[in-house]
């Protein structure tokens, strides 16, 4: 499902509003009639995505189950004014139910997550190629960093101080910016760049305990390029890469 105009989807504690597989008898009964012959699977469904020219859609006390298929995400927030309340994500394929595009500005409060999904937010390039962004933190998400996001020297994008990136090693393991990037953090909250294996930041973000650990190389760089004349980088962290912004900041090994 896809939306470019305003998606109102508010429901309430007692009666929330649910997006789950036909397979799913818990909610609606058994909708597809075949008894106990199916079950529902992670990817049964795709998403329902929020599109760039959406101005004001509201989700409150949704509830999204079995979807995501092909791991991009059950909820897409491709709009720039979104505002997501006291939702609810599990089984969704990939474990990362909540997705946004970079140049988006959506507000996320209290997402809960159940059935192994995991608090992040996956980050995705979007569709916009122009214009100045900044990248809104949400507090208790890491982004989740899982294909290659490459813009032109028209698209200018700013950092919130504390915000933690985690890159997979599997495909999005380079950020490559054109215009002004702007990642000024503070003593007290850095801009952290690490690998998707690394629980020191933002904790368990995988949701794999310890059976796997981060080392060098697990992701490739942040790329300044092009015609880029007033970006900054300051108190930036990156740990477990290949490659780092030339006269940034030293690179840190896997402990």
């Amino acid at each position: 499902m896809q939306f470019q105009g305003n998606l109102t989807a508010n429901g309430t504690l007692g009666n929330p509003i649910i997006f789950t597989s036909i397979k799913d008898d818990t909610w609606g009964g058994d909708t597809n009639g075949d008894g106990n012959a199916t079950a529902p699977a992670p990817g049964d469904w795709q998403y329902l995505e929020i599109g760039a020219s959406s101005a004001a859609s509201s989700l409150q006390h949704c509830r999204f189950f079995y979807g995501g298929k092909n791991s991009r995400g059950v909820l897409r927030l491709y709009s720039g004014n979104a505002t997501v309340a006291n939702c609810e994500f599990g089984n969704t394929q990939g474990k990362f139910g909540l997705a946004q595009a970079i140049h988006a500005n959506p507000s996320v409060s209290n997402p809960q997550f159940s059935n192994g999904d995991l608090p992040a937010m996956l980050l995705d390039a979007g569709t916009l190629t122009t214009g100045t962004f900044t990248l809104q933190k949400h507090a208790a998400l890491v982004f989740v960093v899982i294909a290659d996001i490459s813009k032109s020297t028209a698209f200018h994008l700013t950092l919130q101080a504390g915000t933690i990136f985690k890159f997979s090693s599997t495909g999005g393991d380079l950020m490559s910016f054109g215009g002004n990037f702007t990642a000024n953090g503070t003593d007290l909250e850095p801009i952290v760049f690490t690998s998707l294996k690394d629980d020191s930041w933002g904790g368990d973000t995988n949701g794999d305990g310890n059976a796997t650990t981060p080392a060098p190389g697990d992701w490739q760089d942040i790329e300044i390029t092009g015609t880029s004349t007033a970006g900054s980088l300051q108190h930036c962290r990156f740990f477990t890469a290949a490659r780092i912004p030339k006269a940034c900041c030293t690179p840190i090994p896997a402990a």
